[in-house]
């Protein structure tokens, strides 16, 4: 499969940073188009692109998220970190960027998102974007056990978009994995607005080394969770 990119797409700045669209999905550009659908914002009236994340445990994991932007758009994004908080995100102002990610089928309005169809063709790219996704939206949840193990590991992912939730839960069953899909009503700490929001879980240390090896991580703090897991289940 190829992407027709139609030649207007990029502005005089993007020609002039030598900005680079992808001419083909890969699976660097499903994991990018995930990350964003977890914890990134894309302004079509300002061309900003926005991946949002937190200072004290994941700068490692925005190395990682900056290196993948690189190599697909052949573009560093610049880091600030938020005054007087622990936030800090990765931008970059590219109306290229913007408009190709819409053109290839890419939507994200108030937390409702738009999937391209060409993400669930092949293996290796859902793969790739469940990864982005849980990377930033999820989290491996280690709770403690009163049974054989001290610890009894949970992977989950939280969303405001219902069908695309389901989407993911449908394709971990189709791949031996089982999970439960549930709503619940969270505020959300920077607006103080209360929020309907849909998980998945996926539970117990079988089906979450089946998720490791489907899906994995790039986030090293969920890496070390992970870790900490196994030594309990050695």
């Amino acid at each position: 499969m190829k992407f027709k990119i139609p030649d207007d797409l990029k502005s005089y700045r993007d020609k002039s940073s030598n900005i680079i669209l992808p001419c083909a999905p890969s699976e660097n550009l499903a994991e990018i188009i995930g990350i964003i659908s977890g914890d990134g914002h894309v302004g079509s009236k300002d061309n900003r692109i926005e991946i949002s994340g937190n200072s004290i445990d994941e700068l490692k994991y925005f190395e990682h998220v900056s290196a993948l932007l690189k190599e697909v758009f052949n573009v560093k994004f610049k880091l600030r970190k938020l005054k007087n908080t622990n936030a800090m995100t990765l931008y970059k102002r590219s109306q290229g960027i913007v408009c190709f990610l819409r053109h290839i089928g890419f939507e994200k309005s108030k937390c409702i998102l738009k999937i391209p169809h060409w993400i669930w063709t092949k293996e290796n790219l859902a793969s790739a974007f469940v990864r982005g996704v849980f990377d930033t939206d999820g989290a491996l949840c280690l709770k403690k056990n009163h049974g054989r193990y001290a610890i009894y590991p949970v992977v989950n992912i939280t969303l405001k978009d219902e069908m695309l939730l389901r989407k993911i839960a449908t394709w971990t069953k189709e791949r031996g994995i089982p999970n439960y899909v549930g709503k619940c009503n969270s505020v959300d700490s920077r607006t103080n607005k209360r929020y309907l929001r849909f998980y998945l879980q996926v539970s117990g240390y079988a089906n979450t080394i089946k998720w490791w090896s489907q899906v994995g991580s790039r986030n090293s703090k969920q890496q070390g969770r992970f870790e900490k897991a196994m030594s309990c289940f050695e």
